[in-house]
Formats: structure tokens, sequence, C-alpha cells
């Protein structure tokens, strides 16, 4: 059928004059329909100097805050803190704090004996205000770490110890509300986690009682150590050099002995003009200071340290013949 009608119907073509007018029409529809490609809309696009611009800061601070990222992110996550961290909160959940429930610790260090992998120090600070009341095992580190628990006031401190290796410890730091104290004993690694304060984690009879702290001048002081030390040494002096009658200094003869009794006595330790180093000095901690380059103003407070002396230091007290009959403070 197709094929006789294809035979028999008569095949009539567009007019010219009409095929004249409907082209034109129909491209132009066709050309205003059809979308420009996405690739030459974007080049379009990016041609313009300020849109060109803003990208490539943009992408110049992408680079950077990747390299950033990159850089600071071993800083911002420790293993070792998140594990402490999240030891210490668990145990303080109903049931979790304490395996063995003791305030005797001859029973509180042997029960470690098979539950961990290592022996900790196991003390008893009760009369100083820190109340052992038991212990745990935890696992990190990929092994079983000894807990000694302790209890100020409220307060529970752990007290974590595991077997140590070459990395090194963290620095003594804060995480949410937490503090972490770290120290080493031989081979032991130690931390003590608690919401407690600073003070009462740090310098209570807990840390200092237990003997973990070097007292070695060889091993300086931590800067927490060291900024608790200065404070009680400056508020110490400045409480007792205000009871200080200072003498006379523009007396000659007091001049005099004062300078001799500096030559044979204070030089090695704190130098003179024209003497810039001693055997001694590089050995002593705290180091003193120069004083051949220091302007002493305060005479009250310098008069108190030269008689009195200053505990723990190089700093020796002076018989009072020394200070040519001073009064006694």
């Amino acid at each position: 059928m197709r094929t006789a009608l294809r035979q028999e119907v008569a095949y009539a073509s567009t007019p010219p004059a009409l095929r004249a007018r409907v082209t034109p029409a129909v491209n132009g529809e066709g050309a205003a329909r059809r979308p420009r490609p996405h690739g030459e809309r974007f080049r379009n696009w990016l041609s313009r100097p300020f849109r060109r611009g803003a990208l490539s800061g943009i992408a110049s601070s992408a680079i950077a805050a990747g390299i950033a990222f990159f850089v600071m992110a071993p800083g911002l996550a420790n293993p070792l803190l998140d594990d402490l961290l999240t030891a210490h909160v668990r145990s303080l959940m109903p049931g979790h704090l304490i395996d063995v429930a003791s305030t005797d610790r001859h029973t509180v260090k042997p029960w470690f004996a098979g539950h961990a992998d290592v022996s900790p120090m196991v003390a008893d600070f009760d009369g100083q205000g820190y109340r052992l009341i038991g212990g745990r095992t935890d696992y990190f580190e990929h092994q079983r770490a000894a807990v000694v628990v302790y209890q100020r006031g409220s307060h529970v401190i752990n007290v974590f110890s595991w077997a140590g290796d070459q990395r090194g410890l963290p620095k003594n730091t804060s995480r949410n509300g937490y503090h972490l104290a770290f120290w080493t004993t031989g081979n032991l690694a130690y931390c003590a986690v608690s919401d407690t304060a600073w003070d009462e984690l740090i310098g209570g009879a807990l840390f200092i009682g237990s003997g973990v702290y070097n007292i070695g001048a060889d091993d300086h002081h931590t800067k927490l150590t060291l900024a608790m030390i200065e404070q009680l040494r400056e508020r110490s002096i400045g409480v007792r050099a205000r009871a200080v009658e200072v003498p006379p200094l523009e007396d000659p003869k007091r001049v005099m002995a004062g300078a001799q009794s500096y030559a044979a006595l204070c030089v090695g330790s704190h130098l003179a003009p024209g003497v810039t180093k001693s055997d001694i000095r590089p050995g002593l901690y705290p180091h003193p200071p120069n004083l051949a380059q220091e302007d002493t103003k305060d005479t009250q407070r310098a008069f108190w340290i030269i008689k009195h002396g200053i505990k723990m230091t190089s700093m020796r007290m002076f018989p009072i013949q020394f200070l040519n009959g001073a009064n006694s403070v």
C-alpha cells in the first residue's frame, strides 16, 4: 500500500517564495533556544579580570590552608592524650573507677602483679589530703597500664603508669577542663589526670612526696614549676623586706668592706666589671644574675637577700659581721 501511495500521490514541492519567508524564521528561533556550550560560557565568565582575580585568591587560600593543616595536624592530634583523657572520663562512670578498692598501698601495689604490665609506684599521702582509694588497669599504648586512684576532696586523681618509649612525653596540658601532668621514673611514664586545680595536682603532696620530680640541677624545672617557685620567692622576699632598715650605703668604709667581701665571695657567681665568666657559674641552677649588668634600685630587697640568702639556690646567707652592725631583721 505504501508503495502504491508513493507511486500515485503527486509530490507537491514548497513554493520558492514561501520557503524564502519560513527558513530564516525557523533558523533564528533554533539559534535563540540552543544554549551555548558550558565551556564557552565558563571561558566568557572567567575572562573578566575581577572574577579571574577572585578565583586566583581562592585557589591561593585553599593551597595555604591545606599546607597549614598538614603542618599543624600532628600537634592537634595526639593519640596518647586522647587515650588518657578518654580513660579518665570513662573511669568516672559508675562502676568503672576501681578494680581493687583499698586505702592500703601494701594491698594495692601487689594487686597489679598479673593484672598490669608494669609495677607502678603506690604512695600513701592521706596525711596531706590525698587519700588512696584503690587501683585498676586500662589498656592503651598496646599494653595494660596501671592506674592508681587518689581522692582530693571531691576530686578524683587518676595516676596512669605504663612502659615508656623513645618518643618522649607530651608537655603538661589541659583539655576540656581536665589537667594532665607528665613525668618519668626510669623507663616508666606517668600521667596524673584530674579536674582539681593545677597547684594541687602538680604542687601537692602527690607530686612532691612521691619523689618523682628530679631535683638535679642538670634537669631544669618545667615552665609551670619555675613560675610557681619564682612567685613564691618574690612574694616571700617582698613581704619580709618591707621591715628592713638599710644602713647608710655612702659610707666609704662600708663601701670598701663590701667590695672586698664581694670580690672574695661573690665574683664567681655574679661576675664583676671586667670579669665575664668563671669556672663555677655555668654549673649553677637557677642561673645567678650578672650583677655587673644590673642596676639594683630596691636596696631593701637586696639587703634582705644578702643577709638571709635564698633556699635551694647558690645564694648563701652572710654572717652579721659582714653587715657592719646593721639591724637584725
